[in-house]
């Protein structure tokens, strides 16, 4: 699949998610998941990784709800004041939220995890272009917003190392502040390193005409699902 195609497909995904549907949500799920599978199985753990790190964030969003959506409160024990619980309303919208950031994070993963960086950046620009009559730099735009997701995956990776490595030192406080000054320090390293590497983009072919079917077909699938 030409990779502009593969990153509007992306884009088409997550428009449709930005006002879901739980079939819409599943089927994005299938197809995110199938596709690392389908390139290679390997990828399908670390991808359930990155997954598992926003844990925190799905039981904020699940309380955000939960709590303050009104609604009809949860059957409630006699003890216990109805109005210290969640709503039944709040927890079914907190639920589909949760699901779908873990689709939009499944999307994001298989573009970095299965696409060349140099090619995803490559796609951005050429999708880009029209843009430039207003004043947007797409070669700039595309090659911030690939390296900022990248950096992500690798602040975690960074976190992850540097825990391992601070496994033996005593106190929870004097861990916690050698694992923030050793991240702090290798993102700081690796950023001045960054800014000396000239990156130079091929010029990207237009895909196959036939090929913007896929996109369309996903979108279709989608307004489907939802009506």
């Amino acid at each position: 699949m030409h990779p502009v195609i593969r990153v509007f497909s992306a884009i088409v995904a997550i428009v449709f998610l930005a006002t879901p549907a739980w079939g819409e949500v599943l089927l994005v799920l299938v197809i995110s998941m199938g596709l690392l599978m389908s390139k290679d199985k390997a990828l399908l753990l670390p991808a359930l990784k990155m997954l598992g790190r926003l844990k925190w964030l799905y039981l904020s969003i699940f309380i955000v709800y939960g709590w303050f959506t009104p609604g009809q409160s949860v059957p409630a024990l006699p003890m216990l004041n109805a109005s210290y619980l969640p709503t039944i309303e709040g927890l079914q919208a907190g639920a589909l939220r949760v699901s779908v950031l873990i689709a939009i994070v499944s999307v994001v993963a298989g573009l970095l995890q299965t696409m060349e960086k140099d090619k995803l950046v490559a796609a951005i620009v050429w999708l880009t272009l029209p843009l430039r009559k207003v004043g947007l730099d797409s070669q700039r735009f595309a090659l911030l917003l690939v390296l900022t997701l990248d950096r992500v995956l690798q602040s975690e990776t960074t976190v992850r190392e540097l825990l391992q490595e601070k496994k033996q030192q005593a106190g929870l406080l004097n861990k916690a502040s050698a694992v923030i000054a050793g991240a702090l320090l290798r993102v700081e390293n690796s950023a001045s390193q960054e800014q000396m590497v000239e990156i130079t983009l091929d010029e990207t072919s237009s895909p196959s005409p036939w090929q913007w079917l896929i996109p369309l077909v996903l979108g279709t699938a989608l307004y489907l699902l939802r009506y």
